[in-house]
């Protein structure tokens, strides 16, 4: 079962797999869906698709069995959300007060050591899903909520686990096991693994991660051609950060020709995405009110910086601002933010010339 790759890439999808199968007479078929895709789902996108799963829950006896078996993970485990899921389990199985499902397990603290079991008593069996999600709960850990974590990623154990999906079968367990030898989680680095790694997963999955990652791996190491190539490729495929860095080599002409409409152009289109991290988003507001200052609009620059810098951690936002509420020409940071600048996917910077 490879439907898994796909929450992210297409849930609408995926939940309609999940509600064909996971209502099969087969509790050997349901498990699996459960594990497999229904936990992920909930746990990415919880408040869009919990209405549709409650309500079939509530009309398919076998459904509300396949709920039973689901961990709350990620989004689905925040007070409201985990308390709408005791809700569901208390109207469809009222069973649950004497025996403990996974989910009602799951709705407690203590229960990564046991998912952790149950995962690998499912890989061993030859599931290479299992092996995947088994490698990135390995490698997240179980955070404290404080910082800090009461288990320690095992990072040997995920790159160990991403190794056996992948011979396995598993097509998206490439980008994680390439990551790992990209950043050395686990292993050595091995950038020349890394990449093969990132092809195949691209080749097997046109997953837009393999893609943007292969970009970045290129721009690291000078081919900003190349780089470009694969950043184009992973925006086409809907990777909001992607779109931010082929914005960003647009404008200042970096591996490709200078086009400052197509580059204003993605970064707008990063406002209704939202495949794109918070810390992305800001960048693009910057990245535009840059532009805005380049072009003598310091009103919209003003409304954008103010955005940019609204969590007070983006020290160039509120410098360029301070500047321009100053009347001082203004003289804004160029680099990528926080991006090493000694690598040369940086444009030329007036603020930072060594």
């Amino acid at each position: 079962m490879k439907v898994e790759s796909f929450v992210e890439l297409d849930p609408d999808s995926v939940w309609t797999f999940i509600a064909r199968w996971g209502t099969h007479r087969q509790a050997g078929v349901r498990t699996p869906v459960a594990v497999c895709l229904l936990e992920p789902l909930l746990k990415g996108h919880f408040d869009e698709y919990f209405p549709v799963v409650d309500a079939l829950a509530r009309s398919n006896r076998r459904f509300a069995d396949t709920v039973t078996r689901i961990w709350a993970l990620g989004a689905a485990r925040a007070p409201r959300r985990a308390a709408r899921l005791k809700a569901l389990l208390a109207a469809t199985t009222p069973a649950l007060r004497r025996r403990a499902t996974p989910l009602a397990r799951s709705l407690t603290p203590e229960t990564f050591a046991t998912r952790l079991a149950r995962l690998r008593n499912m890989a061993q069996a030859g599931n290479a899903d299992a092996w995947w999600i088994l490698g990135s709960a390995l490698d997240d850990g179980e955070p404290d909520g404080r910082g800090g974590f009461r288990v320690r990623p095992d990072l040997r154990g995920a790159f160990d686990a991403f190794s056996r999906a992948t011979r396995g079968g598993h097509r998206t367990a490439w980008l994680s096991l390439g990551y790992c030898h990209d950043t050395g989680r686990g292993t050595r680095k091995d950038p020349a693994a890394a990449r093969r790694c990132y092809t195949r997963c691209w080749r097997a999955t046109a997953h837009p991660g393999a893609a943007s990652n292969l970009g970045t791996w290129y721009r690291d190491r000078g081919r900003l051609r190349d780089a470009v190539r694969w950043y184009r490729r992973a925006a086409l495929f809907g990777d909001g950060e992607a779109r931010l860095t082929l914005g960003y080599c647009l404008y200042y002409g970096l591996g490709v020709r200078t086009n400052l409409a197509a580059a204003l152009a993605c970064w707008r289109d990063l406002d209704d995405t939202p495949n794109i991290t918070p810390y992305g988003r800001e960048e693009a507001w910057y990245l535009r009110a840059v532009a805005h200052v380049d072009a003598g609009r310091r009103t919209l620059a003003a409304s954008l910086l103010m955005q940019a810098g609204a969590d007070g951690d983006y020290p160039e936002a509120d410098d360029l601002l301070a500047q321009l509420r100053a009347g001082n020409t203004p003289v804004p940071c160029r680099c990528r933010r926080r991006l090493d600048r000694r690598i040369r996917g940086h444009a030329s910077c007036e603020r930072h010339r060594s």
